[in-house]
């Protein structure tokens, strides 16, 4: 089971966060559990022997601060990763002092970041299978999500673009359904025709993203930055 903790002393958030979460999680074939903590010292009671996957903390709580409770659980020995929630930027240094595995801003990309987050701890626990059933006009295959270079909008279907594949691996299911299915294995919307496997991106230019078999494609203007910003984070957590 994947067990979460999250801990903000403001409900709205706290009831923002656990749905992101959930909703997130619920797309996956995943036994999982959400612990809400409004105060510090109630997460600090439970959590003594590295119960849960993930930590995610309010910076700024009355009584004892994110940032305390994060020393006192490295203090306690507990490595579990953890990540920060703030509105403020300027905390975001001091995370690093408690090995911290991401910095959540309060805006208006939250259910962004925080799915990121859950995304990058699932492929660290290796708990989503990179080998998966999937059904095509083909006929059933089982794949290695990897070989994946990208997805492909063709009318009502899409197309799965494999190396090495002779075979055309279709499904008719929408582009967005189909990435969101593959989000948890890092594959990101370029464009309204296409989505890539960042395991497979060499290099993020201007609109455009460079696959390692030396295949381009062209990320459209509305989607670059959040391109940009997943590769970044992407090739960030390969050192985490």
């Amino acid at each position: 089971m994947f067990r979460i903790a999250i801990c903000d002393d403001e409900t709205v958030f706290l009831d923002l966060e656990k749905r992101i979460i959930e909703e997130h999680l619920n797309s996956f074939d995943l036994e999982f559990k959400v612990d809400a903590f409004s105060s510090g010292r109630d997460l600090l009671e439970k959590e003594d022997n590295g119960s849960y996957d993930l930590i995610m903390l309010d910076v700024e709580m009355p009584e004892i601060d994110g940032m305390t409770v994060a020393r006192r659980l490295r203090e306690k020995k507990v490595l579990t990763p953890i990540a920060f929630v703030s509105a403020y930027i300027n905390y975001s240094t001091d995370g690093y002092h408690v090995q911290a595995v991401r910095y959540i801003l309060k805006n208006q990309r939250i259910g962004m970041y925080i799915e990121e987050c859950l995304d990058h701890i699932l492929k660290v626990l290796d708990l989503n299978n990179r080998v998966i059933d999937l059904e095509f006009s083909i006929g059933r295959r089982r794949i290695n999500v990897n070989d994946i270079l990208y997805l492909q909008s063709e009318g009502n279907y899409t197309n799965y673009i494999m190396e090495g594949s002779v075979e055309i691996c279709r499904r008719k299911i929408p582009i967005k359904r189909a990435t969101k299915d593959l989000a948890h294995c890092d594959f990101i919307q370029i464009s309204a025709k296409e989505s890539v496997n960042l395991h497979r991106v060499e290099s993020v230019g201007r609109y455009s993203v460079l696959l390692d078999n030396g295949v381009k494609l062209d990320i459209s203007q509305k989607r670059y930055n959040d391109v940009l910003i997943a590769f970044t984070l992407y090739e960030r957590g390969k050192d985490l």
